[in-house]
């Protein structure tokens, strides 16, 4: 029996460090002073690509994973191949920082 789990990822944005260059093009000016984004914000136009970029490098060529916008699936004909898609994915986060 096909046993498989769906992530959503909806602060995703918010783990992607921003250029120092690309910080300061963010800069808002506020009653309490300056403020400028240090990871990358949600409401950039170019957010979701970058984001979904960055994702698909981290959990590419891993077997029993699948992306959908922003949320991907992990999965596994039995329960172990489904647990050991859902390790790989956390070692790969892992290792990328991500988790």
């Amino acid at each position: 029996m096909l046993k498989y789990s769906v992530s959503l990822t909806p602060a995703g944005f918010w783990q992607i460090m921003l250029h120092p260059e690309s910080s300061a093009l963010t800069t808002s000016i506020t009653p309490f002073g300056r403020f400028k984004f240090k990871r990358l914000p949600f409401g950039i136009s170019s957010a979701p690509k970058v984001f979904q970029k960055r994702r698909r490098e981290c959990l590419k060529r891993l077997n029993g994973v699948v992306e959908l916008m922003d949320e991907f699936m992990m999965y596994g004909e039995a329960e172990q191949e489904h647990d050991e898609s859902l390790c790989q994915v956390l070692q790969r986060f892992w290792m990328h920082s991500k988790c």
